[in-house]
């Protein structure tokens, strides 16, 4: 990975390092790592509950054909056009104008149930910030863990796009669908309702252990290791906050800062391949000159050896 880069990803390792150091600060201590906010138990819509279970349930069956009945040669990643990504992105707007349709019905109250509110945006904001860099250390732990999995033919589809083309529409595309309407989506699917449906059913930790287990699985393997940390640390944030756009901006900051990543990387690698190809054109130059000088370099005659 070139120097930029790597030096980002280490300013957040360390950043993440100082955030566990509270995180453990607090534990030892017998303080909460996040105060649990009270809320009135909420009712979720049996429709949507459907819906949002049935989406998942094929996004899961998807994955796992690709896993098990494809061989090592199919288990490449097939890399999306532009027009998918926008048609994905819609995908996701849609589910979350349906879902939280059916969620609300005709009681604006059920918003603040679920989580949804904007009276205390600051501070959700402080604690998404604060969320995706406690959650950066566990995940770039796994990744390094994990890297004899990981190829260029098997990562991230959207990643795999930006490194083919960094034009600003494909970007442009790109930071739609993973910042804005995957977080609004997902967050929706597995923590407000998956989650929200499993605590009614089993324990608080059986719950944020099976739904990061199902989150991760959706994202397909090699994603789901690494992604696991992340997952558990949206379900528990989710849980003790009970703020939906918290996670949502957990979730938005931690994929924003991988495409970053990935953009930063791409720009040094290109300017990297333009300085190579400009050394070797000036190389060649040089070698061109000092060829002709020897071609046009006169001959010396046995005259000319004696003037000298």
């Amino acid at each position: 990975m070139p120097l930029l880069p790597s030096t980002v990803l280490v300013l957040l390792v360390l950043l993440s390092l100082a955030t566990w150091c509270v995180v453990v600060a607090r534990y030892q201590i017998g303080l909460p790592l996040l105060p649990y906010r009270p809320r009135e138990a909420a009712r979720l819509n049996t429709v949507a509950v459907v819906i949002a279970l049935g989406w998942i349930a094929i996004q899961i069956a998807e994955t796992l054909s690709v896993m098990v009945l494809s061989t090592d040669e199919d288990l490449s990643t097939d890399i999306p056009t532009l027009n998918i990504v926008w048609v994905t992105c819609f995908i996701n707007f849609a589910i979350v104008a349906l879902l939280w349709s059916l969620l609300i019905g005709f009681k604006p109250e059920r918003l603040e149930q679920l989580g949804v509110t904007i009276s205390d945006w600051r501070q959700q904001l402080w604690e998404g910030l604060i969320g995706c860099l406690a959650s950066f250390l566990p995940v770039i732990v796994v990744l390094l863990m994990t890297s004899f999995w990981r190829t260029d033919e098997n990562q991230n589809a959207l990643l795999q796009l930006l490194q083919e083309s960094d034009a600003p529409e494909i970007v442009l595309g790109i930071v739609v669908t993973a910042v804005v309407g995957a977080p609004l989506a997902e967050e929706l699917l597995f923590r407000v309702i998956l989650q929200g449906w499993l605590m009614t059913r089993v324990s608080v930790k059986e719950a944020l252990l099976m739904t990061a287990a199902v989150f991760s699985l959706v994202h397909g393997f090699p994603d789901a290791v690494a992604l696991f940390p992340l997952a558990l640390v949206l379900g528990y944030v989710y849980h003790q906050r009970n703020r939906y756009f918290t996670v949502v901006c957990l979730h938005a900051c931690f994929n924003a800062v991988m495409i970053g990543i990935a953009i930063l990387g791409n720009a040094v690698e290109e300017q990297a391949e333009v300085s190579r190809l400009g050394t070797q054109s000036n190389q060649r130059n040089v070698d061109g000159v000092v060829t002709n000088n020897q071609l046009n370099r006169p001959k010396l005659t046995s005259a000319n050896q004696t003037d000298l």
